[in-house]
């Protein structure tokens, strides 16, 4: 036997020794191929993802149009999170959501004409006046009467007098004078008509003592009823004592 047989039978004895070895036990599969991304360049790479990015992209807008209904369909059931884009309808001109009719604004109410003429009131030594309507309205007035005699003066009478400035003469239900009470706060009628004026003591018929240096304030209510006479258009309202000083003044 040459060297050449000697080296043959040798690799023949190892192959069939290392064939042996292998069992079914020491088999795995083959390992996939894996790409030479250096050797093919990046196209293949930014292709996929360019695809993705589109696949992606669909998909968002056929969910989107999934999720519309036209008008007052029923919605779909919609996966949680995803909000139906459906149309909100307006109600319909003249009618409210609450099913209750709109109520158009009024129209401002007129202001209150005042009824009654009007006739013009001059109190006072400077002839201040105001205006008084026939048939309602009151005006208000303090008569303050002022000691001023040096003494006192048992029976001083305070009287309110109102007298037609134009000639004529007052009819019965023309003026209508009320004093206040100082101790209970109530209003009485006070006065009456006295020839062609309407008078009114209103420190009582027989008068009220007043001290020296001292004053009291008689509070008074005139008003004009329905019975004025039409050729009256002023009158005068004065007050006179035999107290001292007189004076009158508007407080309402």
């Amino acid at each position: 036997m040459n060297s050449a047989d000697s080296v043959e039978e040798r690799l023949t004895r190892a192959l069939s020794a290392r064939a042996e070895q292998v069992t079914i036990h020491s088999l795995r599969p083959a390992a996939p191929p894996q790409p030479n991304w250096t050797a093919r360049g990046r196209g293949p790479l930014l292709f996929a993802l360019a695809a993705a990015v589109t696949a992606v992209a669909l998909m968002g807008t056929a969910l989107v149009t999934l999720t519309q209904r036209p008008g007052n369909a029923p919605a779909a059931d919609l996966p949680p999170g995803v909000v139906s884009s459906a149309p909100t309808v307006p109600p319909a001109p003249g009618n409210s959501p609450s099913g209750v009719p709109p109520q158009s604004p009024s129209a401002p109410e007129a202001p209150e004409q005042p009824s009654g003429r009007a006739v013009t009131i001059v109190y006072g030594p400077p002839d201040r006046s105001f205006t008084l309507r026939t048939g309602g309205g009151t005006a208000a007035l303090d008569a303050t009467v002022a000691n001023n005699v040096g003494e006192a003066v048992e029976q001083a009478t305070d009287v309110l007098t109102i007298t037609p400035e134009s000639g004529g003469t007052l009819p019965a239900g023309a003026v209508n004078v009320s004093l206040r009470d100082p101790a209970t706060g109530a209003w009485r009628p006070v006065g009456g008509l006295s020839g062609s004026a309407y008078e009114a003591y209103l420190s009582g018929a027989a008068g009220a003592r007043l001290d020296a240096s001292a004053s009291r304030t008689h509070q008074i209510r005139i008003s004009l009823g329905e019975a004025f006479p039409e050729g009256v258009g002023r009158l005068r309202v004065s007050l006179s004592s035999d107290g001292g000083e007189e004076t009158l003044t508007r407080t309402g």
